[in-house]
């Protein structure tokens, strides 16, 4: 799910959620992203390439959400924000 190259970095928004993606599909074929639609966030477009389908997933489950910034996809995850993702991961 990582390649474990730096551990210790901080990781970003968009890193975290890619990382529960591949969890969840556990090397398997991953669900069909629920919404690709993303352009109802003002910063869509910064998304990384790679992680497009992993923040579709985790938008459409609603496992990352966004706020008046939009999604922050680049931003490095504050801890309340690790904490809040990972609740609403594990609740779905």
């Amino acid at each position: 799910i990582t390649d474990g190259t730096n551990p210790n970095a901080p990781i970003t928004r968009e890193q975290l959620v890619t990382i529960l993606w591949r969890y969840y599909v556990g090397g398997g074929v991953p669900d069909a992203p629920q919404s690709r639609n993303l352009s109802g966030y003002t910063d869509s477009a910064q998304i990384s390439d790679w992680a497009r389908d992993a923040v579709a997933w985790a938008v459409g489950r609603g496992i990352l959400q966004g706020d008046a910034s939009g999604l922050r996809s680049g931003d490095n995850v504050k801890r309340s924000e690790v904490a809040a993702i990972l609740r609403r991961y594990t609740a779905g």
